[in-house]
């Protein structure tokens, strides 16, 4: 409680931690204990941080395939027809597709 003319008292450990931040645990089989073993140390990294940046980077992926695919849905097929055409004789790069769909690299 605050009382006037003192300073604010410390907060509560437990109402300013769980807002932001959650501790999880994770149950691992032998493949993905030496996986993540592994990987954290050839990254340089804590097991902890291969598992965030595996999550961010499949999220990341996710969001992209949903751009991709809201981008296909708004072509024509005479415009799907050219792009794979373009596609196939080397007229059309990545940069091309991506332009055509509306989505960024």
């Amino acid at each position: 409680m605050k009382v006037l003319g003192q300073p604010d008292p410390e907060p509560i450990w437990y109402q300013n931690d769980t807002v932001h931040r959650m501790a999880l645990t994770l149950r691992t089989d032998e493949e993905l204990d030496r996986a993540l073993t592994e990987l954290a140390s050839a990254e340089g990294a804590s097991r902890q941080e291969i598992v965030r940046w595996a999550v961010l980077e499949r999220y990341e992926r996710s969001a992209h395939t949903a751009r991709v695919r809201e981008g296909s849905n708004r072509l024509s097929h005479n415009d799907a027809f050219d792009l794979v055409m373009g596609v196939a004789d080397g007229t059309c790069d990545a940069e091309q597709i991506a332009d055509r769909l509306h989505v960024t690299l």
